[in-house]
């Protein structure tokens, strides 16, 4: 059985601000490491990833703006869509190469506190 709490957040305007900004560092971390790993020759691994991101954090400086933590997990994201193209490849289904993401109007959201609990917003 799955349990499931939806928890609705009505963040200050100062608050607001931190999530977009959040939002956008941990967007733009996953396009940039998709596109580095969509260039020719440069193969995926978690390691490469890693390596990619410290190279982000110095190019990109405003990623220190947010907890690291938020952009870090990108790595963890992209990890997962590669796994799932890979494995529907190897099963000869419709692979689905990963996407860039984009900003929509309406987005779920996730963060990771400390307890590793899940929030969407």
């Amino acid at each position: 059985m799955l349990l499931a709490h939806k928890i609705e957040l009505r963040p200050t305007k100062q608050q607001a601000d931190y999530l977009d900004r959040a939002c956008g560092s941990r967007r733009h971390a996953f396009n940039q490491l998709l596109a580095h790993f969509n260039q020719e020759g440069v193969k995926w691994s978690k390691k490469a990833a890693n390596e990619k991101y410290q190279e982000l954090r110095l190019e990109f400086p405003w990623y220190a703006e947010v907890s690291q933590r938020v952009t870090r997990n990108t790595i963890d994201d992209l990890h997962d869509a590669f796994t799932h193209f890979f494995r529907r490849v190897k099963k000869g289904e419709k692979a689905g190469y990963p996407r860039s993401k984009i900003q929509e109007a309406r987005t779920t959201r996730q963060f990771f506190s400390q307890r590793k609990t899940q929030v969407r917003c």
